[in-house]
């Protein structure tokens, strides 16, 4: 399709109406159903019941919103994970806190809700994702999601798209309903108005002079190089990331060429273009249908369809039966007893009240054939009709049997019984008439996360302040894009990587938070330490006045202890060591004046104490010595008694091998002399 040619443009929005005209209309017959004062009855049975009770007794409005009550129970969280090219944990993180920070700044909450309800009342809804200023005074364009009101009858896709999120399709049509003087102004020429093919209108008040402004918005098809990077990430780069980097071609591992859709959009009116195409900054159409119950029948033909649909007859009959039953009850004329006054005679008064007498029995003159008396006798009361009552009753069961949701007063009747389990599958079953609405809002929000993600590198391209904010709702800023002046590469870097986004459905964050601190205080019951290194959290996850402030003194205690690890690092306590860093590397000298005098003084505090540890050292050194001293004068001592002892023996040995010696030399004498007697002796004999 040629998106330059003005005609060729206007045949396809033409196309477009005329393949979903039927379901279209269908929705404009469900809004007025469901919000014009007459629309829950249909326009002949309301002229019949002209002069007569025309009540509506809604019930699927409730019914609507019981169902978004079940689905916004629950928390659709967006988690981004790397998948390659050099993508990292830590950015992944910080597109996690973007893709809140966005939600954020743009109510997303509450388009979605409006949007949300549409889609179960109607089978569509939906939204836009854009690229804008925030502010007057911003530098910086931000991703942005906008509300589309009225979207069964603004947008139209590519007929021949067939995916849930119809990001298939080639272009989408937005109409806009402008005043006729900007849209003059904007196109600077008189305005002819596209038409937005509704056929009829219901309500007579609403602003006039306005006219119908189209936008297109289309795929363009563009070639480009990749190239592989031998680097410790191994990424991925086009021509411009390769210049970035310094590289040329002949620097990358491999290249091929490939192709990407960038989406260009269009205004124009009836007669002419309006301005000139503009390249936006996405890859996927930023268009974000929600479709119930979707299908595709029919070579291609798209099917859709909401909640209220399949009950119009059925609420439209029980608003007849009821406002039948309340003229026929208490709207109904009252019963008149006609007494003969000769029967009432003395009981005029009571025969006056008897519609309001609760007295339950009347005396009354009765007079029968030949004055015999009357026996008592009861008189009727009303007599309300039982097929009415029949046809109401018969249309609440069809609707809840239609709409799948299960009859609340029978549903806690039979679970009064019922164990926990019991109830928890009872009302999980209750949820089945509803899981086609939540599974249709999960696609239109990972759609849209798609959508953003692909989007995020073209639009946050620089080296610049954003503002993530975290899964407890606290918000940080944080550098992204930027040089690390140490290493001359990019921290942070939104331009390179793959990342791929899924939707989480579950309970939401507070119901998390409870259960978190449950299974830290059961797991602390078994080692108390991890509840003391996890203080932090608990803080955290308790709901109250000051908790936050407790959170944060326990987080900077256990920071002060090194119990957390660096990759846990917030980016402002990262801010704050590398200043910390840096003002013990460059600081003012007054700074070092001060700094100096700190060490001055903890370097003499220090001496004293080394001081008083070297004395208190040669003291217990002394007492050492002393000890030794006291020990070596007990040897000596020892000793010396010892040796005294052996002198002793010495002498006392000595002495008698004297003694000895003289006993013998005494006893070699005594011989000696008996010899010398004997000779004589003997001589003298001779």
């Amino acid at each position: 399709m040629n998106y330059e040619d003005h005609k060729s443009v206007l045949s396809a929005l033409s196309k477009d109406q005329e393949a979903e005209e039927d379901l279209r209309k269908e929705i404009d017959e469900v809004l007025d159903f469901l919000n014009h004062p007459q629309g829950q009855w249909e326009p002949n049975v309301w002229s019949e019941f002209d002069g007569r009770p025309r009540y509506t007794f809604d019930q699927c409005n409730p019914a609507i919103s019981k169902v978004w009550a079940e689905m916004a129970a629950n928390e659709y969280s967006a988690s981004v994970q790397p998948v390659g090219s050099g993508a990292t944990e830590e950015v992944s993180n910080i597109i996690d806190g973007l893709f809140r920070n966005i939600y954020n700044n743009c109510s997303f909450d509450d388009i979605s809700i409006k949007s949300g309800k549409k889609m179960i009342a109607t089978g569509i809804g939906g939204w836009r994702v854009v690229s804008k200023y925030m502010s007057t005074e911003s530098f910086y364009q931000d991703l942005s999601i906008i509300p589309l009101n009225n979207f069964h009858r603004r947008v139209w896709f590519d007929c021949n798209a067939e995916l849930q999120t119809k990001e298939d399709a080639g272009h989408v049509f937005i109409l806009s309903n402008m005043s006729v003087s900007a849209a003059e102004k904007l196109a600077k020429r008189k305005i002819e108005g596209v038409n937005d093919n509704r056929q009829s209108s219901s309500y007579s008040y609403k602003p006039d002079d306005t006219v119908i402004i189209g936008e297109v918005l289309y795929k363009k098809k563009v070639s480009k190089t990749i190239y592989l990077i031998d680097d410790d990430k191994l990424s991925v780069v086009d021509d411009e990331g390769l210049a970035e980097m310094g590289l040329t071609p002949d620097d990358a591992l491999d290249s091929r060429e490939t192709e990407e859709c960038q989406v260009c959009t269009r205004k124009f009116d009836n007669a002419d273009w309006i301005g000139e195409p503009k390249l936006t900054v996405f890859n996927y159409l930023p268009v974000i249908p929600e479709f119930a119950n979707f299908d595709i029948s029919e070579d291609g033909k798209t099917i859709f369809r909401g909640l209220v649909r399949p009950v119009m007859d059925h609420q439209r009959v029980f608003n007849y039966s009821e406002s039948r039953k309340v003229e026929e009850s208490v709207l109904a004329q009252r019963k008149k007893l006609m007494v003969d006054n000769r029967v009432a005679e003395g009981y005029e008064k009571e025969f006056g009240d008897i519609n309001r007498d609760p007295r339950a029995v009347q005396l009354f003159n009765g007079k029968g054939a030949d004055n015999a008396k009357v026996p008592f006798f009861e008189t009727g009361g009303p007599t309300p009709n039982t097929a009415i009552t029949e046809i109401s009753a018969d249309m609440i069961r069809n609707m809840q049997l239609t709409l799948g949701l299960p009859n609340e007063l029978e549903t806690i009747a039979s679970t009064k019984k019922d164990s926990d389990y019991r109830f928890e599958s009872r009302s999980s079953m209750g949820q089945v008439g509803t899981f086609e609405y939540y599974r249709a809002h999960k696609v239109a929000l990972e759609h849209t996360a798609k959508v953003i993600l692909g989007a995020i590198p073209k639009v946050y391209d620089t080296a610049r302040k954003i503002r993530i904010i975290d899964e407890s709702n606290q918000s940080s800023e944080v550098d992204i894009n930027a040089v690390d002046q140490s290493t001359g590469e990019k921290i942070n870097n939104l331009l390179t990587g793959k990342y791929d986004v899924v939707i989480n459905m579950g309970k939401d964050f507070e119901s998390r938070q409870a259960d978190a601190n449950t299974a830290i205080l059961e797991l602390g019951s078994v080692n108390p330490d991890v509840v003391t290194r996890n203080t932090d959290i608990i803080a955290t996850n308790i709901k109250a006045p000051g908790m936050r402030t407790v959170a944060d003194r326990e987080r900077a205690f256990l920071m002060r202890q090194g119990l957390i690890p660096e990759e846990q690092w917030t980016e402002d306590e990262k801010q704050k060591v590398m200043m910390a860093q840096q003002q013990n590397q460059q600081s003012d000298p007054n700074a070092l004046i001060a700094e100096a005098q700190v060490k001055v003084a903890q370097a003499e505090a220090d001496k004293v104490q080394t001081q008083l540890l070297v004395e208190q050292a040669k003291l217990e050194q002394k007492q050492a010595e002393n000890q030794a001293k006291a020990m070596k004068e007990a040897m000596d001592l020892q000793l010396k008694e010892q040796k005294q002892q052996i002198d002793e023996l010495t002498q006392l040995i000595s002495g008698a091998k004297t003694l000895a010696e003289i006993d013998q030399m005494n006893a070699q004498s005594n011989e000696l002399s008996q010899q010398a007697v004997l000779i004589n002796n003997t001589q003298r004999e001779i």
